[in-house]
């Protein structure tokens, strides 16, 4: 009887101390209620968020390890395929602050802010060096970086509104990257469009327990979940560089789907429209609190390798296969579906610099200099990730520093 009342007295103690401290519980089985277990520490704030909006603080920490392998997590590539990344960058630091953006102090009176998603908030990697702080130390700036991973453009413009402009900053970067920024624009409008208005109802089925001593020990016996998308999708080949065969990297399925969509079509998407209008309200809140608005344009690995990788309609189209995007027309054709890759691949590109030279928004994009790199078979993105890495960052560095000090950013 007294082991029983002893035994069920140190449950409640340890099940009352993880509610009160919740730090204390691993970050592997707080990481299985996204974001990132934000709700253990702010009860309810999912409910409260709105998609359009982020929940902060967002529960990202300072990182410190290998790369990221998003291919592998999809399924199209397997964890052996990533060592070769890891070999070649076995320790990435990136800085996170308490709201979780990717910043080691957060100047309160910053020269440049940037925007995007983790394509943005890995230009502040500082092992090895990435774009901003080669930004910093070229112009001798402060920089606030916004970048999220895992949000879109909806997301950032709230960022924008909420940190960024109060910030009163002399000129924004907003890093609209070729990949999943349309993805990211399209599935949250189909939320919406399915009365998923908030992350409490995005994540409806991952909500943190309420007892949980009891669920930690239950998931000690849990089988790991797949991470990709789709359990049936299986490890696929290598694209490979026609005139550099020792590189070889695998490309994101929903990115492939995406860009093979034509102009006109992708134009008719209601991500287009969200993306122009939210790049519009951006450019008005900044100019608005006296600052210079820039859109830079960041290519996507596929559109970047493509036309260097050796033409393999095939297993292309296997990727493609695999994709979640599954909303885009996809050609039942390899060769056909090759062929439009090849001709649209530059069209959401092609499509965001007219928009912004219509509505006088200043543009530039990353994409030559990076075609000049890649051409020479330089590592400009991991080969099992979508990332770019610091050679692909600093690469960009040079034509970014001098469309900045065109608009005011200087060197003191």
């Amino acid at each position: 009887m007294m082991i029983t009342a002893a035994l069920g007295f140190s449950t409640l103690a340890a099940e009352g101390l993880l509610q009160v401290a919740p730090g204390l519980l691993p970050s592997s089985f707080r990481d299985h209620y996204p974001p990132h277990g934000i709700e253990f520490f702010n009860p309810g704030i999912l409910d409260r968020t709105p998609l359009t909006a982020v929940p902060l603080p967002y529960g990202v920490e300072p990182y410190d390890g290998p790369p990221p392998h998003q291919n592998a997590d999809f399924g199209v590539a397997s964890m052996a395929d990533t060592l070769a990344d890891r070999n070649d960058v076995p320790r990435l630091v990136v800085p996170a602050d308490t709201d979780g953006l990717p910043n080691r102090q957060r100047p309160a009176h910053p020269d440049l802010v940037l925007v995007g998603d983790s394509f943005t908030m890995f230009a502040a990697q500082e092992q090895p060096i990435g774009l901003q702080r080669s930004v910093e130390a070229n112009l001798k700036i402060e920089v606030l970086n916004l970048g999220i991973a895992g949000i879109g453009p909806d997301q950032e413009l709230w960022l924008l509104e909420t940190i960024g402009v109060p910030s009163k900053p002399r000129v924004v970067v907003w890093f609209l990257y070729g990949g999943n920024d349309f993805v990211d624009a399209f599935w949250l409008r189909w939320n919406l469009n399915h009365e998923v208005k908030t992350y409490g109802d995005l994540f409806a089925k991952q909500r943190v327990p309420s007892l949980l001593l009891p669920s930690l020990i239950g998931s000690w016996f849990e089988q790991p979940a797949a991470k990709n998308a789709n359990s049936d999708v299986k490890p696929l080949a290598p694209l490979v560089m026609r005139d550099h065969p020792d590189m070889r990297m695998w490309f994101y399925p929903d990115v492939l789907r995406m860009i093979c969509l034509p102009p006109k079509l992708l134009k008719e998407q209601s991500a287009w429209q969200g993306i122009t209008d939210i790049l519009r309200r951006a450019r008005s809140l900044v100019t608005a609190a006296g600052g210079q608005f820039l859109v830079v344009y960041l290519p996507s690995k596929e559109q970047l390798y493509l036309p260097y990788v050796q033409p393999e309609p095939e297993l292309l189209h296997q990727y493609a296969l695999a994709s979640t995007f599954v909303g885009a027309p996809l050609s039942e054709d390899p060769n056909k579906f090759f062929a439009a890759l090849l001709a649209n691949c530059g069209a959401f590109e092609a499509e965001v610099a007219n928009f912004c030279q219509q509505e006088s928004i200043h543009f530039w994009s990353a994409t030559p200099a990076l075609s000049a790199a890649c051409e020479t078979g330089a590592p400009l993105y991991y080969r099992t990730d979508t990332h770019w890495r610091a050679e692909g960052q600093l690469v960009v560095v040079p034509g970014l520093c001098k469309q900045l000090e065109e608009l005011g950013v200087k060197k003191q």
